[in-house]
């Protein structure tokens, strides 16, 4: 099912990692289980939309567009997709996820190199995607065409969090206004409850157990005394 696997990101700490996988071509919807999905299709169309409420988070930005699906955007040439860029007029939008995640995919339509993505965790930068590099740079010919444009690719591509790497916002950009970056069928899946903390807060934490033990040591010593 996936055709590829590629380590992108340049971590912020030892332990940070993120997987980038790419669907095999004409896939455009999320192959993870139990993901939450946003295809655009409910709202109405407009290219001056500030603020949007989607299933997955909620986008703001000085100005994005809703289109309705055409050869250049929109899963399956149906319903609408979500745009920046010569759509929109503006260059960047912000996603503020309803909860921490460790895995988002989009379906990402005509991608260019002007196509842009970061990903955080608080105020904390945790990855990177940029079209300018592989294997977007290069993706075969298989990979073009299937919205009936023979020129762009189009490609459904998934960003997993490792080690416990999670983020709760992903901004979106675009480089210049002669060009848009297009996507549909964002999927997000929540970071279970349980993930296992980073190396840097379990060692905190036990820290904070050997100084909550050795205090309460002193204390049963002095009472006892």
């Amino acid at each position: 099912m996936l055709t590829a696997v590629y380590l992108w990101l340049m971590p912020t700490t030892a332990s940070a990692a993120f997987t980038t996988t790419i669907e095999a071509p004409g896939v455009q919807t999320s192959q993870v289980l139990g993901v939450t999905t946003e295809n655009f299709n409910t709202f109405l169309a407009s290219n001056s939309y500030t603020t949007l409420v989607t299933a997955v988070g909620t986008l703001t930005s000085p100005g994005m567009a809703i289109v309705p699906a055409n050869t250049f955007g929109g899963a399956g040439n149906v319903g609408n997709y979500f745009a920046i860029g010569s759509q929109s007029g503006q260059l960047t939008a912000t996603l503020a996820l309803n909860a921490p995640a460790n895995y988002f995919g989009l379906w990402v339509s005509a991608i260019d190199m002007n196509n842009s993505m970061q990903f955080f965790s608080g105020v904390t930068l945790v990855g990177t995607f940029d079209a300018n590099t592989s294997p977007f740079n290069s993706l075969p010919n298989t990979y073009s065409g299937v919205n009936n444009n023979n020129i762009d690719n189009f490609v459904y591509v998934n960003f997993t969090g490792t080690s416990g790497t999670t983020f709760d916002k992903i901004v979106f950009n675009n480089a210049i206004l002669g060009s848009g970056f297009e996507s549909d069928n964002w999927s997000v899946l929540s970071a279970p409850a349980n993930a296992v903390p980073e190396p840097t807060t379990m060692t905190l934490g036990l820290i904070g157990t050997l100084m909550g033990a050795g205090i309460a040591r002193f204390r049963r010593r002095t009472i006892t005394a």
